[in-house]
């Protein structure tokens, strides 16, 4: 049984396409601020830098020039596109147990493929973490030494006055000021608020939310967090949303969200940036994939006919997040 007259590469690319979609719905959700976008390229252009206050025109009288109007501060940089990708071997022993059951073994090889491309989507959302964080992309492994700043203003990058662990700090009027300086800058506001366990625990044991959900009364010392919602929503503060995902980088489990870290996240998913993926050289050679389906991830079986006859089970992809409108994200370190 030779597994590459029973593997179509087309259909196994199409099946890890849809297993990226899926993953990025259900598992890994900074794809919410960083949605899949392909290009047929290995480099990404883009322009940082296009939001910010709109620009008002003036009346004019009649049969007067029209006033001469000015450009927002756009910087246009351009990214690689690195390669990224994972490959399992189906070993000699797996392959025997394997020989006469094609279904189970082509079933072996899917499987192998939704976990490779589990990898891939579980390294891009570190690098969307970071993005969000850092506004920047500092990345220093396996060969690669790439950094990017996207050039967010450093009003957005901020300490709290005064750690959030001790409840009698005014949170309240803390966020409430970052708002104002969210809306100064965009001049909208945002659209959520993207956080931890650890420092929505020190928002619902904080005086002056507590205070506020019990005017007039004894609070408990722990509001619930449909409570702490409520008092939030009343004060005209975003939604928040908790984020504790982990994954396993060189066998340490390495959180996504910095555990003390406080982000508001845009009125619009997706107008921050977007999870780019250009094209491989597997997608061009292997697979013959041209025009708009040649961009995005692809996988496909290898054999090697040395002895022992070997497969590999790879999934390859070029990409980065991509930080384009910078200002639309705020970040705040509350434990400082």
């Amino acid at each position: 049984m030779n597994l590459l007259e029973l593997i179509d590469p087309l259909t196994l690319t199409g099946f890890a396409r849809q297993a990226l979609r899926d993953l990025d719905q259900n598992q890994f959700t900074l794809s919410r601020y960083f949605p899949q976008r392909e290009v047929n390229d290995i480099v990404f252009r883009f322009s940082s830098g296009q939001g910010g206050l709109a620009n008002t025109a003036k009346f004019r009288s009649y049969d007067t020039e029209v006033p001469i109007g000015q450009r927002e501060p756009v910087s246009r940089k351009t990214m690689e596109m690195p390669p990224i990708g994972e490959k399992l071997f189906l070993s000699e022993y797996e392959r025997y147990r394997l020989l006469n059951n094609t279904d189970e073994a082509v079933a072996q090889v899917y499987n192998d493929t939704a976990t490779t491309i589990r990898s891939v989507l579980a390294r891009m959302e570190v690098a969307r973490g970071r993005a969000l964080i850092d506004g920047a992309l500092n990345i220093n492994e396996n060969g690669v030494i790439q950094t990017v700043d996207f050039g967010r203003d450093a009003g957005h990058s901020v300490t709290a006055a005064a750690t959030w662990a001790t409840t009698t700090t005014d949170i309240l009027d803390e966020i409430l000021s970052w708002m104002e300086t969210y809306n100064d800058t965009n001049g909208a506001l945002p659209g959520g608020i993207l956080t931890t366990r650890k420092v929505w625990g020190y928002m619902l044991k904080n005086d002056s939310f507590r205070n506020l959900a019990y005017y007039g009364a004894t609070a408990p010392t722990r509001l619930g967090s449909t409570e702490l919602q409520g008092v939030l929503a009343d004060q005209g503060i975003p939604p928040v949303v908790t984020n504790d995902a982990k994954v396993n980088v060189d066998g340490a489990a390495t959180r996504i969200i910095d555990e003390d870290t406080f982000i508001f996240t845009p009125p619009t998913d997706g107008a921050a940036g977007a999870t780019v993926y250009g094209t491989t050289l597997e997608a061009v050679e292997n697979l013959n994939l041209t025009g708009a389906a040649a961009p995005g991830v692809v996988a496909f079986l290898d054999r090697s006919d040395r002895t022992p006859i070997q497969y590999w089970t790879s999934s390859a992809a070029r990409g980065l997040p991509i930080l384009g409108d910078p200002d639309w994200t705020f970040v705040a370190d509350v434990t400082p």
